[in-house]
């Protein structure tokens, strides 16, 4: 596979992930510039703003506010 075909696959695996979040109360403010993977759990009613990457088993309660461009990794 080429670097062009692992970035497009990455933004699917992403795309998919923030879907599953929306469709569970997450606030994304802009889907194309969020990065949530795989193991990560947000709570009902959390917002996050653009730039925001989560990444490993992270957790992130309900009501929270994730500002812009923060990176959170293997964290609760």
């Amino acid at each position: 596979n080429s670097q062009l075909e692992l970035s497009q696959a990455s933004k699917l695996i992403y795309k998919k992930n923030i879907i599953h979040h929306l469709e569970n109360g997450v606030m994304v403010v802009d889907i194309n510039n969020t990065y949530i993977e795989d193991q990560v759990k947000i709570g009902s009613a959390t917002v996050l703003y653009p730039g925001v990457y989560l990444k490993g088993i992270t957790e992130v309660g309900s009501y929270c506010v994730l500002e812009s461009n923060a990176m959170i990794s293997n964290s609760v």
